[in-house]
């Protein structure tokens, strides 16, 4: 049975799992209760639109969004998580930038 991965990404390697369900954290940039659309800031810097989940709230400045990458600045959200006010992306996206690349075969299999 093959296992479920869900990598967490930055915008330097959105192109890279077009099509994938994907984990991004970022900062809020533009968001509305009831909003069907939201604007989000990558950890790297890249501005990403995400498709809200009906019923979905962010109530902090830094979230975490699981979703399937329809296009590379387009997610659609499956399930969200407020991170709070008080998140460093800059350390985040140093985090994010080894789990993709030097050390990306202990996070995830990229052939699946």
């Amino acid at each position: 049975m093959a296992e479920f991965q869900t990598p967490r990404v930055n915008g330097a390697v959105l192109s890279q799992f077009l099509g994938n369900t994907v984990c991004v954290v970022g900062k809020v940039l533009s968001y509305q209760e009831g909003d069907s659309e939201a604007q989000l800031e990558t950890s790297d810097g890249a501005k990403i639109t995400v498709q809200m989940t009906a019923g979905s709230t962010w109530t902090s400045q830094y979230v975490e969004v699981i979703g399937h990458l329809h296009e590379t600045d387009r997610l659609q959200e499956f399930k969200s998580t407020d991170f709070g006010d008080m998140f460093d992306l800059r350390k985040y996206n140093e985090v994010v930038s080894l789990m993709t690349g030097k050390f990306s075969y202990l996070f995830y299999n990229p052939q699946e």
